[in-house]
């Protein structure tokens, strides 16, 4: 029965996040755009709560669903629709494959944290920050890999670059982003880690359904030892 009931809340869980990605994908809470020009992707911040909460079977999920949101406004984009152009499956790869992996890695990374018995606020500070961090670098990597002759002729993506296709033009792309991904990471660590905490404190006071049982097996183990060694 407690196994039944934690698998009902981990799917509302999963579900509140899934439409709050929904949400934010078409809205302008998922991109903030600042005042200096700045865009800022706050869609990653379910993502790595829900990898973080809920496992990387779940933050893999919600990367899909990142992935097709943004897969989606590929078709209204002018990078977007260049990119199509190009090849349709290699645009599905970089948005979609790419943002499933978002998902997966840190919260993979957070489990190893805690096999390690690494304190779990500082677990969940680092995959906070990675989260979008990942995003960024895979993004720009499979930009650079799969479409390089496409920003090499868009020169209001490579203004000022003079470069060939190689490691160079993948470092200028990075450049391009830097502040953004710094700016992305620091709103994660901030939001995401306020939320996985108060998660972790209420709903979520247990890091697996089978700890408890497991806590409470070792406890029997040891008093039935202790018994066995008063009564030798």
């Amino acid at each position: 029965m407690n196994k039944n009931k934690l698998n009902v809340r981990k799917l509302v869980e999963l579900g509140v996040l899934t439409a709050i990605i929904l949400i934010m994908a078409f809205t302008p809470l998922g991109y903030l755009m600042t005042p200096w020009g700045i865009q800022i992707t706050l869609i990653v911040i379910p993502v790595a709560v829900g990898g973080i909460i809920l496992g990387p079977k779940a933050g893999a999920f919600l990367g899909l669903v990142f992935g097709l949101t943004s897969f989606s406004q590929s078709f209204s984009s002018v990078l977007g629709q260049q990119m199509l152009q190009v090849s349709p499956v290699k645009t599905f790869i970089l948005l979609v494959g790419n943002r499933i992996l978002v998902g997966l890695i840190p919260a993979l990374i957070y489990l190893g944290f805690r096999k390690l018995k690494l304190n779990r606020a500082v677990a969940i500070t680092i995959c906070c920050f990675l989260t979008p961090i990942t995003n960024t670098v895979l993004y720009i990597a499979g930009n650079w890999l799969m479409f390089k002759d496409t920003w090499l002729g868009n020169e209001s993506l490579t203004g000022g670059y003079t470069g060939n296709g190689g490691f160079s033009l993948l470092f200028f792309m990075l450049g391009l982003v830097a502040v953004n991904g710094i700016v992305e990471a620091i709103a994660s660590t901030i939001i995401g880690s306020a939320v996985c905490q108060a998660l972790t404190h209420t709903v979520n006071k247990t890091d697996t359904p089978i700890s408890a049982s497991y806590k409470e097996s070792v406890a029997k183990d040891v008093v039935d030892n202790k018994n066995l060694g008063e009564s030798a």
